[in-house]
């Protein structure tokens, strides 16, 4: 009779990273101070430098779930992109928490970790970044998927959140491959909506099912995590059934299996393509009947219209249906360019719906009464201006837009609509200030916040907007609502030095107490560094 040894997951861990780790040396923990007091780098950012798979940490199942987190690792990457020193978050006691076994091998296998170099100011630099490392349970013992025929299969999965990010939604799927949506909460498609799924399909959801283990879940994951969104998944088979609910269930040590499984379900019935409209979408709600010309269809396209991810085939797709451009309400409300009637329009120029955009004027949503309604005609010509798209900014100028905009009950000029520092500027910014400067608006006007457009135009990172407005009369000298002057928003080295040049003070302190010249040093920009040592700056 043969033995069977089970091996813990910790020592399954050891022994596969143990190979990529023979030969590296370990990295050490951080000095005191060497990390500086903020990061770099966000998870977004981070996620595309890494060159690897984050790791799982697993531990063996326990009747009561663990209350878990995952392993938070303050990471130092040097200029070539592998970690140069690590440090671990201490407790609420000051304390550093000593590593499980189960975690151990995360540390030991660091030196193989690797990134695309972190690029500052021109240059690779080292960066300070955070890495968070999920912690699973095991399952206790693997439970095969009852066998049983095809139609005899179903599966429900439904999220419903309590964020305003997340959409609240049900797919059903049947053997027979029927299929039926519910969206209820920021989601485009909301209601019933039954549509057909190809065989193969229904397949690959029990693939995917007995693949994941899914029978072997606990019946729930919960974590008293009040404001957490729910999910929840339930699978009939061979005459039997399996629910698997999720409330928070990161914080009880959920296996990874439960959380693949459900994106599988929303993988393979498409529920993306409702949620954010796809042509895909439109096509299966044509399929199953939906009226397009309905107050329904009305409202679908106006949610779909401030749907960033939607795509503009499926809002072209509504409008070539019959959706009526007037009365929609949508989930999404982009106040600051109208809603409804008025939204409609201004909404696909801000998302730079090209199609969609010329589609709407032929339509009319300019006129009123047969003549230009100056609302949504200046609603919409700010909105081009903020889109950063000089095509459109010039087809909507032939209908007369103001120059100005009304903020706090002052006018300020529609130069200030273009994107601030936080947002991804338009690939025409330079050429739409410039044009509007020349019929007329006030080129060292600031908003509520005090920037102006110089600010605007230091933070796009064009040294030529700069020395544009230099020219033409631009102030320096100006200080936003926060005390920061313009070198604050000046990023790019050679905008920055464009500045110094002008006479922009160095050692003006913002509200937080450091100057341009202070921030300049903890951030190693060497060419800024240089100017300011070759013109004589006090300090350096």
């Amino acid at each position: 009779m043969k033995r069977i040894i089970i091996v813990p997951a910790s020592v399954c861990a050891a022994l596969l990273l143990a190979p990529a780790i023979a030969n590296a040396a370990p990295v050490r923990t951080c000095a005191e101070g060497e990390l500086p007091p903020f990061r770099a780098a966000g998870l977004f950012e981070v996620a595309a430098h890494r060159r690897f798979d984050l790791p799982v940490v697993t531990y063996p199942f326990a009747p009561t779930p663990r209350h878990t987190r995952p392993l938070r690792l303050d990471l130092l990457i040097d200029e070539t992109g592998h970690v140069a020193c690590y440090r671990l978050p201490e407790n609420a006691r000051g304390e550093t928490p000593p590593l499980s076994n189960d975690e151990q091998p995360v540390i030991d296998a660091l030196s193989t970790w690797t990134y695309t170099p972190f690029i500052r100011y021109g240059a690779p630099t080292k960066t300070y970044i955070l890495e968070y490392i999920y912690e699973q349970e095991a399952f206790e013992k693997i439970v095969p998927l009852p066998e049983g025929p095809v139609s005899g299969f179903s599966v429900t999965l439904g999220r419903n959140s309590r964020s305003v990010s997340y959409p609240g939604y049900s797919v059903t799927v049947k053997g027979d491959s029927q299929a039926v949506f519910h969206g209820f909460y920021q989601s485009d498609v909301v209601g019933d909506h039954a549509y057909r799924l190809p065989p193969e399909t229904v397949t690959a959801l029990i693939d995917a099912a007995r693949k994941t283990n899914i029978w072997s879940a606990r019946n729930g994951y919960f974590a008293n995590i009040i404001d957490a969104g729910s999910s929840g998944v339930n699978i009939a088979m061979g005459g039997q059934t399996k629910s698997v609910n999720d409330h928070a269930g990161d914080a009880v040590g959920m296996p990874q299996a439960v959380r693949d499984f459900m994106a599988d379900v929303d993988r393979l019935t498409g529920t993306d393509d409702f949620i954010h409209l796809s042509a895909t979408g439109v096509a299966r709600l044509r399929e199953g009947g939906f009226d397009f010309t309905s107050q329904a269809g009305a409202d679908l396209l106006a949610a779909a219209n401030a749907d960033e991810n939607a795509s503009d085939a499926a809002v072209m797709a509504l409008i070539t249906a019959g959706a009526p451009v007037h009365g929609g309400k949508a989930w999404l409300s982009i106040g600051l360019y109208g809603d409804g009637d008025t939204g409609l329009l201004p909404v696909a120029v801000l998302f730079n719906r090209t199609p969609v955009i010329a589609a709407l004027i032929d339509k009319g949503l300019l006129l009123r009464d047969g003549k230009p309604d100056p609302v949504i005609v200046n609603a919409a010509f700010q909105a081009a201006v903020a889109a950063g798209h000089m095509d459109v900014v010039q087809t909507l100028w032939a209908w007369h837009p103001a120059l100005t905009y009304d903020e706090m009950g002052k006018p300020r000029p529609v130069t200030l609509r273009l994107p601030r520092t936080y947002q991804p500027h338009g690939p025409d910014g330079f050429a739409i200030a410039r044009f509007l400067l020349d019929q007329g608006c006030d080129i060292n006007a600031a908003d509520s916040d005090g920037v102006t457009l110089m600010d605007i135009a230091a933070a796009s990172g064009d040294p030529a907007f700069v020395r544009y407005l230099l020219d033409h009369g631009a102030t320096i000298d100006a200080v936003d609502g926060m005390g920061d002057t313009v070198l604050y928003y000046a990023d790019e080295d050679a905008v920055a030095i464009l500045l110094l040049d002008a006479g922009a003070d160095p050692l003006r302190t913002a509200n937080n107490g450091d100057s341009f010249a202070t921030t300049a040093r903890r951030d190693e920009r060497t060419p800024v560094l240089a100017w300011l040592k070759a013109h004589g700056v006090e300090g350096f």
